[in-house]
């Protein structure tokens, strides 16, 4: 995209936009501009991504963590995407906080469900590349407590059209995502950011998880439960309850 095209983007925006019928059901709207022969559509990715993980942990206690569409297509000039409206960023839910951390509490229950969103991503052989707390936000009203992964524009698909990974090294990999979620909660609940050693619970968990990442190979699935039962271990050690209400919620709610 050029920094022309990239300001026409920004001009138009991401803003939320209410229903003509009910203006206490609104909405978020997404633009992108048309463009003849443009390979990969930053939206168009979204939109298909959106409607593959739809029905992900629904039916089940379990949060869906991908905002739901409303209503899509395209115009002369522009191909358009309305979606289920969420709260703040986590990137700015954390500058609300002192030191701009989350309690230790907050941060596993919110990484673990960024995580939960990264793994529902991957099932669908798709990468997201781009992981950090500005792409995740809480939900509004009752689902202030569900984390949604955002902004699917420069994922990609890690497997050909016969299901088979991609050649290497060119290829990122479900690797570098899990890497990077693992620094986004360090993001989240270490102190001046890092080094992520200045953290002052002593268990030796956090260790173990980057361990195991850093050993995982370009064709290795992740085993995503290690990884939960690790935090879940923190969190025991500390005496920490991760599904209480999080430090955002209204304190009516905690």
């Amino acid at each position: 995209m050029s920094s022309e095209d990239e300001t026409w983007y920004a001009e138009v925006g991401i803003e939320p936009i209410c229903d003509k019928n009910d203006s206490k059901l609104c909405y978020a709207m997404k633009i992108e501009k048309r463009i003849k022969n443009r390979i990969h559509s930053k939206l168009k990715m979204e939109i298909s991504i959106l409607k593959m993980v739809a029905n992900e942990r629904k039916g089940t206690s379990e949060r869906n963590h991908f905002t739901a569409i409303i209503d899509r297509g395209k115009k002369e000039y522009y191909y358009f995407l309305i979606m289920q409206l969420v709260g703040k960023s986590l990137q700015d839910l954390k500058k609300d906080r002192p030191m701009n951390v989350f309690s230790l509490g907050t941060g596993l229950g919110v990484g673990m469900q960024c995580l939960e969103a990264v793994e529902d991503l991957h099932k669908h052989a798709f990468i997201h590349r781009d992981l950090k707390p500005a792409n995740y936000a809480c939900g509004l009203d009752n689902q202030m407590h569900t984390v949604y992964i955002l902004d699917f524009g420069i994922a990609r698909k890690y497997t050909n059209h016969k299901g088979e990974l991609k050649t290497p090294p060119a290829e990122r990999s479900v690797k570098d995502d899990v890497e990077s979620w693992f620094y986004l909660l360090l993001d989240l609940i270490v102190k001046e950011g890092l080094p992520w050693k200045n953290i002052d619970d002593k268990n030796i968990d956090y260790q173990k998880i980057l361990t195991y990442i850093d050993r995982l190979e370009y064709t290795d699935h992740v085993d995503y439960q290690f990884i939960y039962e690790k935090l879940k271990r923190i969190a025991a050690q500390q005496s920490i309850n991760i599904d209480g209400p999080y430090d955002f919620e209204p304190p009516s709610k905690q």
